[in-house]
């Protein structure tokens, strides 16, 4: 799977978002701000104009942090910003060369342990608050400033090149210099091998589809083989196929159409918040394939 995006910022200045879709654009970035709490001008603009076209978008927020706390900070601060937002693409740690050149003017040596550490710090934060974090690197920082084996979070990895030298990355930022109608100038252009959400139209939808005369639908967690039923009040889970058939057509019997059925991905932050509230009611976990009888 490959779906093109982009990211922008102030850079970029004012964007046609109804173009950018057109242009067959599947995501983007948007830099939130950078160091402590500086606001992207164009954050707000950038970020309903994507939403308003149903264009799923994350969020990167430039780092100048001097220790894991102030790592940390940054994230509550990207956090602000995406609690205003349908944002269910990541949230992204970016430390560059000049966030390294300031810290050394403010006396402190960014070291590959301490880059870790503040990756760690910012990602955690956005983890726990149900978000999903990712770490932007290129080449270098990826083996002198990075040291993978201590990050588990997704990779947002940067080579402008026709090839890439690591495989290990989530996204492939592969270009600096994009054409993309709708922006003025160049934009930095990207291709994701996983798909981290439903467009604000699909969320929509799904709403939608829900609001029927009785409030009921089948849905699976990350494709997995268990099929859960809501219904309405409660969730079941459904241990033969068979159960699934009568149950939809004594809906369809009342509704005039199929029980609406729904594939819901766990890394999606609105997931996690709809875990919570479910949890209340029955444990759902994600199972391997084959765990149910055929």
């Amino acid at each position: 799977m490959e779906l093109f995006g982009i990211d922008v910022s102030q850079y970029q200045g004012n964007i046609d978002w109804n173009q950018v879709k057109d242009a067959g654009v599947k995501f983007a970035f948007i830099r939130g701000g950078y160091g402590k709490n500086n606001i992207d001008p164009y954050f707000h603009q950038n970020a309903k104009g994507a939403t308003a076209v149903g264009i799923p978008i994350g969020i990167y927020w430039f780092s100048y942090a001097l220790n894991t706390e102030m790592a940390a900070n940054e994230a509550k601060y990207a956090l602000d910003l995406a609690r205003q937002y349908n944002v269910t693409w990541p949230i992204a740690y970016d430390l560059e060369g000049d966030s390294v050149s300031y810290a050394s003017r403010q006396g402190v040596t960014i070291t590959k342990q301490l880059a870790t550490d503040m990756a760690n710090a910012f990602c955690q934060t956005i983890q726990e608050a149900g978000y999903i974090p990712m770490n932007y690197t290129n080449l270098s920082y990826y083996y002198n400033y990075f040291d993978r084996s201590q990050i588990p979070y997704d990779i947002w990895y940067a080579q402008y090149s026709s090839t890439r030298s690591i495989d290990d990355m989530s996204i492939w930022q592969y270009s600096s210099s994009g054409s993309v109608a709708g922006i003025p100038g160049r934009c930095d252009v990207n291709i994701a091998y996983k798909d981290y959400g439903a467009t604000t139209t699909e969320l929509e939808e799904s709403n939608n589809e829900m609001e029927v005369e009785e409030m009921q639908c089948f849905f699976k967690v990350d494709n997995g083989d268990t099929v859960w039923w809501f219904d309405g009040q409660q969730i079941h889970r459904l241990a033969h196929r068979d159960e699934r058939n009568v149950l939809n057509d004594i809906y369809k019997a009342n509704n005039g159409k199929d029980m609406p059925f729904f594939d819901w991905k766990s890394n999606a932050p609105w997931y996690n918040r709809l875990q919570n509230a479910i949890n209340r009611v029955v444990d759902i976990t994600v199972e391997k394939p084959g765990s149910v009888e055929e």
